[in-house]
């Protein structure tokens, strides 16, 4: 280690004490690697304190002096925690979805930086983020390459940023849009935009996207939309009048269901011998049936019985695929 400043060495102590409740010459001493004195780091603590740092000082056993921060000091924290490195690590998986596109690059960047912020303590890794795809992994098989699409994604998003006018030639048809959001969905990234033609908003999935232009005409975005709102009564992304659905699980798989969130609109009601009722308002899609029969023998679909027909005409259409 080259030889440190005075201010990098001061600047270096208040991250350890900003990070760890308390700290020690001794483990100062072994956090610089010997390379700075005992008596250099003791006075760099009185300097410190002298700055007008709430310092307290605690004398434990064999007389050895521990150093904290007042807990109530606010200063612009140098050094991220192990939460927070976990959380950065949770969304850099997101980064999966964009390798190979300009976007990526961008994440790649901001996490070679953050690494600098990143106390060597908290993870037995040379490098924590450089780990992150061996601690945390999003599996789902069937997601969109958008290396193809780089292009699109870049021009789609600054749209959205700035609420310029797009033109877009989809499906070999051709016409104007008002970006609003995106929308990650079963692998696919959508485009939710609104149609003033039409008055109304519909999805793009930006791999069929065959062009678009961003216009330097500007929108005013609805203060009334939400995304939430848009999504409240579909089980995916496809709209149909929301309907109360009743469907009961076997107690064979009862418990993959139970403890996770299908809808925002669902309730759970356990029966005496172990079968599970999921009750759900949304509409009944192509994309619900294809759920329900996900699970093959073990759901029965009781409430409505307009979805326990199509139900049986799904079945019976695939079973005439293996005759």
């Amino acid at each position: 280690m080259s030889e440190m400043t005075h201010l990098q060495r001061s600047l270096r102590i208040i991250q350890r004490l900003l990070t760890f409740n308390r700290v020690t010459v001794n483990e100062l001493y072994d956090h610089f690697e010997q390379n700075e004195s005992k008596r250099t780091i003791q006075r760099t603590l009185n300097d410190i304190e002298g700055s007008g740092f709430p310092l307290t000082c605690e004398i434990g056993a064999h007389g050895e002096k521990s150093y904290s921060l007042q807990h109530k000091f606010k200063f612009p924290a140098l050094m991220l925690k192990p939460e927070e490195i976990l959380a950065a690590m949770l969304l850099n998986q997101f980064s999966e979805y964009f390798e190979g596109t300009e976007i990526g690059e961008s994440i790649r960047r901001v996490f070679e930086n953050m690494e600098q912020f990143v106390p060597r303590e908290s993870i037995a890794v040379v490098s924590a983020f450089g780990s992150a795809k061996d601690t945390f992994k999003i599996h789902e098989p069937g997601r969109v390459d958008l290396k193809p699409i780089s292009q699109i994604l870049m021009i789609l998003f600054g749209a959205i940023i700035s609420c310029k006018i797009c033109w877009v030639k989809y499906h070999s048809k051709r016409y104007q849009i008002h970006p609003y959001s995106l929308l990650l969905h079963g692998g696919v990234i959508y485009a939710i935009v609104f149609q003033p033609i039409y008055e109304n908003f519909i999805y793009l999935s930006l791999r069929r996207i065959e062009r678009i232009n961003a216009t330097d005409e500007v929108f005013k975005r609805d203060p009334k939309f939400k995304l939430s709102d848009f999504m409240r009564d579909k089980f995916g992304i496809w709209s149909a009048k929301p309907e109360k659905v009743l469907i009961r699980f076997d107690d064979t798989v009862a418990g993959s269901i139970e403890g996770r969130i299908w809808h925002s609109s669902q309730t759970l009601k356990a029966q005496s011998n172990g079968d599970l009722d999921l009750t759900m308002k949304v509409g009944i899609t192509e994309e619900l049936i294809a759920w329900i029969l996900r699970w093959g023998p073990f759901a029965e679909v009781l409430e409505p019985q307009s979805l326990r027909v199509k139900m049986r005409t799904k079945l019976k259409e695939t079973l005439k695929a293996y005759k």
